[in-house]
């Protein structure tokens, strides 16, 4: 039978049929030491029942069992940030056993990340990642404790994200001839192509011909799909408009210049190219009075995969109505 004394300050364990110290716990709190009895109690009791391949388990292969039994009811996009995080997690801690993780751990590899340079909301949904795999790992019986929901582990704070409002019809034009007058012909491109879609930066920038067929395209985030109707303004660019920006990098200039430009034109609230994917969603309700089902249609939202995949909407007179866009 084990149990816990304190000695002096500090708490320490004891196990066997003769009182044996087995370890000090380190701790001066009772709430604490009792906490890391049970720890040390299951790893013991697994430990004679052959069982100790469990406690033993390594993070990464954690991580892989909680993608594994999850993957398959999650979004396509869900399954790309688990792989993301998973990948994250893995060089600092992938090696390190579930049943040997502290907060202090958690704690220096949170500061890692941000020494790093990542953003705190990256690391801060990075951290909440861990801690459901951990809570996986409690229910299926590997560990008593979940050492990533103790309060000692200094979550990073969320920081609120940028607000993408959306822009008026007289300063996208305005941007428009400014970045014109400067020589930024593909970037005019490129964002009137987001402008007049609503496609996604990623999926406006890589699109091509064969990427477009029955009058749409499958979204790379959700792999939803969505109507694709072109505009005049775009037309008349011909071919040009395909594979406009095709790498992040691309993307990444051709957002500091948009973000450039309206300032030039005296535009000082937040923009970047998610922002001419609002202003189409906004353009198609406000001014042409568009419902938001014919609307979600173009922007693919996943709440609305029913209405792109099983009905049959009226695009003829849907595009009709984009035309009269100016």
């Amino acid at each position: 039978m084990s149990y816990i004394q304190k000695r002096g300050s500090i708490w320490y364990y004891y196990t066997g049929s003769r009182p044996q110290v087995v370890r000090t716990l380190k701790t001066t709190s009772k709430k604490v030491a009792l906490r890391l009895k049970d720890d040390l109690d299951y790893t013991m009791i697994t430990g004679s029942f052959g069982l100790k391949k469990k406690i033993s388990m390594k993070i990464s292969k954690l991580l892989q069992e909680f993608y594994e039994s999850v993957a398959e009811l999650k979004s396509a996009t869900w399954k790309k940030r688990m792989f993301q995080f998973n990948n994250a997690i893995n060089p600092f801690m992938g090696k390190d056993s579930i049943a040997s993780l502290t907060p202090k751990r958690i704690n220096k590899y949170i500061q890692y990340r941000l020494d790093l340079g990542r953003a705190t909301k990256t690391v801060h949904d990075e951290v909440a990642y861990l801690k459901r795999v951990f809570e996986y790992g409690k229910n299926e019986g590997y560990i008593t404790v979940n050492p990533v929901a103790k309060e000692t582990v200094v979550m990073p704070d969320k920081a609120p994200e940028k607000p993408r409002d959306s822009i008026s019809h007289s300063v996208m034009q305005s941007i428009f001839e400014k970045a014109s007058e400067l020589g930024f012909h593909d970037d005019v491109i490129y964002w009137k192509l987001l402008y007049y879609t609503g496609l996604r930066a990623g999926d406006g920038g890589t699109l091509t011909k064969d990427k477009i067929h029955n009058g749409g395209i499958r979204q790379k985030k959700t792999g939803f799909n969505v109507a694709l109707f072109m505009h005049p303004e775009i037309e008349q660019y011909g071919d040009a408009i395909y594979n406009i920006a095709p790498t992040k990098k691309v993307r990444r200039q051709s957002r500091i210049t948009l973000q450039r430009i309206a300032k030039e034109v005296s535009y000082n609230e937040y923009i970047c190219l998610h922002s001419l994917r609002h202003s189409f969603t906004t353009r198609c309700q406000t001014e042409l009075g568009m419902s938001v089902e014919d609307n979600k249609i173009f922007t693919g939202h996943s709440t609305s995969n029913t209405v792109v995949n099983y009905s049959h909407p009226k695009f003829d007179a849907i595009k009709d109505r984009l035309s009269q866009l100016a």
